[in-house]
Parts: C-alpha cells; sequence; structure tokens
C-alpha cells in the first residue's frame, strides 16, 4: 500500500471522513500532500480532542446530579422501612415526613422531643447527617468546579483572539521552535491575570472584577490591551511604509507604536541609533505634531 494510501486510510478512521473528503483536505490534485495537510490533520486532532472533553465535562455534571439523587432516594427508603421496624407503627403514609408526624401525633401524650432524640432511628440519623460545614464545604466545590469550567472556555477564546492580534504584528521569536513556543506561552500565560466577558466580537477587559479602562477613563479595548502586553514581551520585526512620495521607509522596532506623546518623547530620548531617531520620528511625528 501506498503512503499516501495509508495516510488517506488513517485519516478516514480517525476523523469519520469520506475519502473524497480527505482527498479535498489534504491532497493536490496530482495527488501530492497539501503544504499545510500537518496543519489542517492537527487542527481536526484538536477539535475532535475539545469535542470530547466538552462531552466528558457535560457528562460528569449529570452523572453526578443523577447519581446524588438515586443515592438520596435509596436512604430514604432504608429509613422509613427501619422506622416502622423500629416503632411497629403501620400507616399508608408513602412519605418519611407524614410517618414521622402522624406517629408524633398517635403519642403526642407521650413522646417528649428528649424521648426522640434517645430513639435508636432518631440517633442513627444523627451519626450518618451530613454536618452543615462539609455540606458547603462540597457545594462551595462544586460551583468553583463549574465556574473554573467556564473561565477555561473564556480563556481560551480570549488567548486565541490575542494571538491573532500579536501574530499580525510579527513578533521576533527566535528560530529556535522550543524557544519560540516558550516565549508565545509565557506570553499568553499573562492574560491569566485578568479576568474577561465575551459578547460576540466584543471583549471586555476586568480586573478584580472591575473594567480595565485607558488614561481617559474609558473602557479599554481588547486590542489595545493585548498590544501593550505584547509590547512588554517582544521586539517587532521592521514593517516597511510609504512616505508621502511613495518611497519605503523603516519603521524602527524600538517599542512598537507609541501610544501617548509621553512615550514618543521618551523613546526619542532614549539611548538609539542616530539613524533610528531619524526613522523613527519621520514615521509618528505627523501623529503627535505640536
Amino acid at each position: 500500500m501506498k503512503e499516501n494510501d495509508v495516510l488517506r486510510s488513517i485519516v478516514t478512521g480517525m476523523f469519520s471522513k469520506t475519502d473524497d473528503e480527505v482527498a479535498s483536505l489534504i491532497f493536490n490534485e496530482d495527488g501530492s500532500l497539501k503544504e499545510d495537510a500537518d496543519t489542517v490533520i492537527l487542527g481536526m486532532s484538536s477539535t475532535k480532542i475539545k469535542r470530547i472533553q466538552e462531552d466528558a465535562t457535560k457528562g460528569q455534571q449529570t452523572f453526578f446530579d443523577n447519581g446524588y439523587s438515586k443515592a438520596k432516594g435509596e436512604e430514604l427508603k432504608k429509613v422509613e422501612k427501619k422506622f416502622l421496624e423500629i416503632t411497629g407503627f403501620s400507616t399508608d403514609k408513602t412519605t418519611f415526613d407524614e410517618m414521622v408526624a402522624e406517629y408524633a401525633a398517635s403519642k403526642k401524650s407521650s413522646v417528649t422531643p428528649d424521648d426522640i432524640k434517645k430513639n435508636p432511628l432518631y440517633l442513627e440519623l444523627e451519626r450518618n447527617a451530613v454536618p452543615k460545614t462539609k455540606y458547603e464545604t462540597l457545594e462551595k466545590e462544586y460551583t468553583e468546579f463549574k465556574a473554573n469550567q467556564e473561565r477555561a472556555k473564556v480563556i481560551d477564546v480570549v488567548k486565541s483572539k490575542a494571538w491573532d492580534i500579536t501574530s499580525g504584528r510579527n513578533p521576533i521569536l527566535g528560530d529556535n521552535p522550543a524557544v519560540a513556543s516558550t516565549r508565545k506561552d509565557d506570553f499568553l500565560g499573562k492574560l491569566d491575570g485578568y479576568d474577561y466577558e465575551v459578547n460576540d466580537s466584543n471583549i471586555l477587559v476586568l480586573k478584580d472584577g472591575k473594567r480595565v479602562e485607558d488614561q481617559q477613563g474609558n473602557a479599554l479595548s481588547f486590542e489595545s490591551h493585548v498590544n501593550h502586553l505584547a509590547d512588554r514581551n517582544f521586539d517587532f520585526q521592521k514593517q516597511n511604509k510609504k512616505d508621502s512620495a511613495g518611497n519605503e521607509t523603516h519603521v524602527p522596532t524600538v517599542s512598537g507604536e507609541p501610544k501617548t506623546r509621553e512615550e514618543y518623547n521618551s523613546v526619542l530620548a532614549s539611548n538609539m541609533p542616530a539613524k533610528d531617531r531619524v526613522e523613527y520620528m519621520n514615521t509618528y511625528k505627523d501623529k503627535f505634531a505640536q
């Protein structure tokens, strides 16, 4: 069997694709592999893994809820049976609360609260009862688990969009793939220090429950937030711009495009090569003209 036939067979089996679908995704018309075939296959694998994780999370929550309800019902049935055996009481009531109410009414003249507390059934229930503090701890842990799951989904979206913005600015990551990957991961890790509200294409940046604002008191845009973090983590490749005469000039990469006059003046005052200083001033002088 040819190598391409083996690859086609593996991909169709792993991702439930037809031969025609696989051929259009990873092969050229002449039967050779497309240049981005590895990227396409990794993308399908990533999508499949994410779907499996989401299904597992939903199944775990449903299993937890159903298991708790079933266990609670079975335990009540045992308690009701034992209650009737110990008291010798006979009733047509179907719930434990109704049984206890009817039993208490029949013994009203002789049964005191102390008598009930000494009853073997009460003592057994007291031993098996979940303390309030333990219940509250379990409830808190479950709530935090759900919140972390939701946050993880939001952070995935945020990091994807953040890298789209940053990669478009051509950050210098280095020639070593391992180093480049580490630098990328370190940068994206900085985003974990904030919270985000994703609304369609809009992302609101939050810190300690409050929105992050710019110097004018307006909500800081997500793109500005990402660029600010990126400028602190990367140098960027020079990008060619054209001047008014149509000639290409080079934008120096000292610290990215300045956001304020103070930043512009600070870069000009820094110990940068004279050539870069002239290029920097010519590139941004109109933006910060007096």
